[in-house]
Parts: structure tokens; C-alpha cells; sequence
């Protein structure tokens, strides 16, 4: 799909769980293929070195009210990059 195919979709189902019309310039999408990118195929989340621990715990805030949540290894502070982490996250 593309971005704009993306952006669609996600606007469509983001409305339907917010409950409300949700406008296309209200998110942005960051997207990259790692499935597609020679000696990758595939990569986990990472600290990077400015990373603190609050940007991790804002990943597992909930989007809309009355709570719309991102799960995954990438939203927990413990055990984040394994599936442990991703499993407690959900």
C-alpha cells in the first residue's frame, strides 16, 4: 500500500475507535520497509543514545480518550525488544 493508501485506512479505523471523525492532518505517518532492506530483513526497537525513559513510558499512553493504546516490545520500559516485553505490553 502506499502512504496515502495507508493514511486512508488508518483515518477510517482511527475514527471509528476515537468515536469521532479524525482529520488526515491530525497524524503523521513514519513508515520504512525493513523487510526490504539488504542485511536487515526485519529489526527490533532500540534505545538510541538521547532516548529517556519517559519517551518510552509516552509510547504506551493512550491515544484517544476514553483509551486507544499501542502495545508492543517498543512501549515497555521492562523487557522492551523481546517478546516477553511485547506480550506483558498487551
Amino acid at each position: 500500500m502506499t502512504d496515502e493508501q495507508i493514511k486512508v485506512l488508518l483515518t477510517k479505523r482511527m475514527g471509528y475507535f476515537a468515536n469521532r471523525q479524525v482529520l488526515q492532518n491530525e497524524f503523521t505517518i513514519y513508515r520504512t520497509n525493513w523487510r526490504n532492506k539488504n542485511n536487515f530483513y526485519g529489526a527490533f526497537s532500540y534505545m538510541h543514545a538521547n532516548t529517556t525513559v519517559e519517551d518510552w513510558e509516552n509510547m504506551a499512553k493512550p491515544v484517544f480518550e476514553p483509551g486507544w493504546y499501542f502495545c508492543g516490545e517498543h512501549t515497555t520500559t521492562n523487557y522492551r525488544g523481546t517478546v516477553y516485553g511485547a506480550y506483558l505490553s498487551g
